[in-house]
């Protein structure tokens, strides 16, 4: 997550349009401050930092933030993994998106650069799909792990750089970083600017959609470091108001993030947002009982056939529901595909990761997976393990009606 952190007073104030009017929905304390910590054992994964979550709701431009975050706590280091590249159904989306982008804007032989960049697998495949070159911005990942003649260049360096001068790029993509930020303004602010000696200019930014998590069942998403959280309007707002025009704003990914597509432009003022926040406020006012009621079947059934349930992936998702739920006993280990969380342990709960292959043989009953969008490809993956336990998505419970 290639953004500066700095330490800063915490404010009721809504962190996009200054709204101060805040609706608070719903209150999760001592959840790991990061989810994707790789902890070597279950003491340190148990005792790592914590702090609370109190979701707060604008209701002038409809953006989401927690009220209680402190960007001190925050530290993005090598220890730190939250790839989803290993997954076939995850590369498939990426794969789609570059060669969307590359098409839509002719977006060949270009410079790119990518703020929260990772391992440079997205990076690479925009240069791959139109020719281009790239240049990526990365803290936590070491430099060694870059393949070398690539096309890309990946600096291990928080964005904007603390020395030097910023780069200039014709692209500038950040995916999945502007809801670490505690002022996301300064973020797109420098996109601008990185954008602004160009002729050719165009930003992409990728958020988790706030609709999403109030609306389809996806309040296992609310996680310490994400202290912002977008909807279409208050990203439309974000990007208007700092040096943008807006060419669309998408729900992708089975609507589970937004993708907005501007332009540099020389007018500042919000002509699109807070437009429709009517269907968001109601969907936000009953986010509190819809959880509860979530939380309550899930503890029931998990109480009552505790032990012989394993959590498929150890995202920021399994993390929310491992410490929310405070499920020690009641789910046997959890499994992920990514390598590098292989004999890892959970943030927060401590749960062992193990590789798929742990499962073969195991006398399972229930595996649970964290996102709807991931039900077909574990369900295969379970097939080839000659695995027979039930394949149930989280979201599945009986008694919501959203």
């Amino acid at each position: 997550m290639a953004v500066t952190i700095t330490s800063s007073a915490r404010s009721t104030g809504c962190p996009v349009c200054a709204g101060v009017e805040p609706i608070e929905l719903l209150r999760m304390p001592g959840l790991p401050v990061h989810c994707h910590l790789l902890c070597d054992d279950a003491r340190s994964a148990c005792e790592v930092a914590r702090g609370d979550l109190t979701l707060s709701l604008c209701k002038r431009c409809g953006h989401g933030w927690n009220s209680e975050f402190d960007p001190a706590k925050m530290e993005y280091s090598g220890a730190y993994e939250n790839s989803l590249h290993g997954s076939p159904t995850f590369q498939a989306y990426a794969k789609r998106l570059a060669k969307r982008l590359v098409e839509r804007y002719d977006v060949r032989n270009r410079q790119v650069l990518e703020i929260g960049c990772g391992r440079g697998e997205f990076l690479d495949l925009i240069c791959q799909a139109g020719g281009n070159r790239g240049l990526g911005f990365e803290p936590s990942t070491p430099v060694d792990s870059v393949d070398a003649g690539q096309a890309f260049k990946v600096v291990q360096e928080f964005y904007p750089p603390r020395h030097g001068a910023a780069p200039t790029a014709d692209l500038v993509c950040c995916r999945h970083v502007l809801e670490h930020v505690a002022k996301p303004a300064d973020l797109v602010l420098a996109a601008r600017q990185a954008l602004a000696d160009r002729p050719f200019g165009l930003a992409m930014f990728e958020v988790p959609n706030l609709r999403f998590t109030l609306r389809d069942r996806g309040v296992w998403d609310l996680i310490y470091e994400h202290c912002g959280y977008f909807s279409r309007e208050s990203l439309t707002w974000l990007f208007e108001t700092h040096g943008f025009q807006v060419q669309q704003v998408d729900e992708v990914f089975g609507g589970q993030f937004l993708a907005i597509e501007a332009l540099p432009s020389d007018h500042l003022g919000a002509t699109l947002a807070a437009k429709s926040l009517d269907g968001l406020l109601q969907a936000a006012l009953a986010l509190a009982d819809n959880y509860r009621v979530m939380a309550d079947y899930w503890q029931t059934v998990l109480n009552r056939r505790g032990g012989k349930t394993v959590i498929w992936g150890a995202g920021s998702k399994t993390v929310t529901f491992l410490n929310a739920l405070k499920l020690s006993d009641q789910i046997s280990l959890v499994v992920d595909i990514n390598r590098r969380k292989w004999n890892r342990f959970v943030a927060g709960s401590g749960h062992r990761i193990c590789s798929p292959e742990a499962l073969a043989g195991m006398p399972v009953e229930r595996v649970l997976v964290m996102n709807p969008m991931y039900r077909e490809e574990v369900a295969q993956a379970m097939q080839a393990l000659k695995c027979d336990a039930e394949v149930v998505c989280v979201s599945d419970v009986p008694a919501l009606d959203f």
